[in-house]
C-alpha cells in the first residue's frame, strides 16, 4: 500500500474520532512529505516496505537544508511519520524494523513561551480600535483566568458548558473532565458576549458540529491579532495561543503553588509520576488556586508595576463593555486575515 494513501486513511480515521489535532498533524507531514517525494525524488508513490532509512535521513536533509526548519520543526514531521509507520507495522503492512533510528525525533529545549503575569494586566488595561482585537484580548486574558484553557476548548465553549458558578467541560486533547469556578472577571467577559443565537460562548466558530477547518481558520486569526497585541502591550516575545497557558503555569510555580495542583488544574494527564502516586484534589483546593492567580494580577499589583491610574486593571475588567454582536465579530473569525502566519505543527511542548 502507497505509504501517504495510508496516512490520508489514519488522518480521516484520527477526525472521526475528534482527534483533530493529531489529524492535522498528520496531515502536515504528509504535505511535506509528498512535497520532497515529487521533487527531490522524483516519485509520486511510495510503497510503506520502500520507507528506508536513507530515504528518512535524506529528507531529514532536505528540511533543514532546503526548507530552513529548525530541529524541533523536522522533529515534529518526523514523529508524525513514525506513527503512521507503527500503526501499518501493526496493521501488518510491514515488517521491517523501525526505519526513524537515524532521523531526531525528540524535543530540544526552547525559549519559555511564558510572560509576566503583570502583562494580563496591562492587556486587560488596552483602549483597542478594533472590535476583533478586543475579542482576541478578552479570549486570551480568560484564558489565563481559567487556568490556562487551550484556545480548542475556548473555542468550542458552549452555554451548556455553564453550571451556575462553574465552566465545566471536556479537554479536547485528553478528553479529561475540566471544572472550573468563574471568577468574577471571567463572569465579566462571559457576559460581555452573552447575546445572539449562537450556542458557543465567545464569538469565534458558527457551525456545529464542530468544524475542524473553520477553527483553523479561527486559530490563524487569534495568532496574527496576538501578534499585533503583542506590539500594542510592549511584550518582549510574541504572544501567541500557548502563552496564557505557559504563563498561568509559571506564575502558579513562583507563587509556590504544588506542581501536583498545578498538573491537576490544567488537567495534565501525561504527567504519570503524579498522577500515580497522588490522589486528585479536591475541587476547593483547585479553586483556591486559581483565585490566588487572579490576586497576582489584581489592580493592586498594577499599580506597583507603574500602570497610570486610569490604566487600573480593574477598571477594564469590571467595567460593562457594549454587548458584542454574534455575527459581526464571528464574520472577523471566519475568515483568514492577509499576513496571518501558517499554523505550526506542535513540537510536544505543548499541553
Amino acid at each position: 500500500m502507497d505509504y501517504l494513501f495510508y496516512l490520508k486513511e489514519l488522518a480521516e480515521e484520527k477526525l472521526k474520532l475528534g482527534k483533530f489535532k493529531t489529524a492535522q498533524n498528520y496531515l502536515s507531514a504528509g504535505r511535506s512529505f509528498g512535497v520532497y517525494l515529487r521533487y527531490a525524488q522524483r516519485v509520486k508513490d511510495l510503497p510503506i516496505e520502500s520507507l528506508t532509512r536513507d530515504l528518512l535521513v535524506d529528507y531529514e536533509r532536505y528540511l533543514h537544508d532546503s526548507r530552513g526548519l529548525r530541529r524541533n520543526s523536522s522533529s515534529a514531521y518526523m514523529r508524525a511519520l513514525r506513527a503512521v509507520y507503527r500503526r501499518a507495522v501493526d496493521d501488518g503492512l510491514s515488517a521491517q524494523p523501525d526505519p526513524f533510528g537515524r532521523v531526531y525525533t525528540g524535543v530540544d529545549r526552547t525559549l519559555k513561551r511564558a510572560v509576566d503575569a503583570r502583562l494580563v494586566s496591562r492587556l486587560v488595561a488596552l483602549q483597542l480600535p478594533s472590535q476583533a482585537l478586543r475579542v482576541s484580548r478578552d479570549m486570551f486574558v480568560f484564558s489565563f483566568y481559567a487556568r490556562g484553557m487551550a484556545f480548542v476548548d475556548l473555542a468550542k465553549l458552549t452555554y451548556g458548558n455553564v453550571r451556575r458558578d462553574r465552566l465545566v467541560y471536556q479537554r479536547s486533547k485528553t478528553h479529561q473532565l475540566i471544572s472550573v469556578k468563574i471568577e468574577p472577571p471571567m463572569r465579566t467577559i462571559i457576559d460581555r458576549y452573552a447575546r445572539g443565537r449562537s450556542p458557543y460562548l465567545f464569538p469565534v466558530l458558527r457551525e456545529i458540529p464542530f468544524n475542524p477547518s473553520e477553527y483553523n481558520s479561527a486559530l490563524r486569526t487569534y495568532n496574527n491579532h496576538l501578534h499585533r497585541l503583542s506590539r500594542e502591550v510592549g511584550a518582549s516575545g510574541t504572544l501567541t495561543s500557548y502563552v496564557a497557558r505557559h504563563t498561568w503555569a509559571t506564575t502558579a510555580q513562583r507563587l509556590s503553588i504544588p506542581t501536583r495542583v498545578i498538573s491537576e488544574s490544567m488537567g495534565h494527564t501525561d504527567e504519570a509520576t503524579t498522577h500515580i502516586y497522588l490522589a486528585s484534589f479536591d475541587v476547593d483546593q483547585i479553586d483556591a488556586a486559581n483565585r490566588k492567580i487572579l490576586k497576582a494580577v489584581s489592580p493592586a499589583k498594577a499599580k506597583k508595576s507603574g500602570m497610570k491610574k486610569e490604566e487600573n486593571a480593574e477598571t477594564m475588567v469590571l467595567a460593562p463593555m457594549p454587548s458584542v454582536a454574534y455575527c459581526s465579530t464571528s464574520t472577523l473569525y471566519s475568515a483568514d486575515v492577509a499576513g496571518s502566519e501558517r499554523i505550526e505543527m506542535r513540537t510536544g511542548l505543548d499541553d
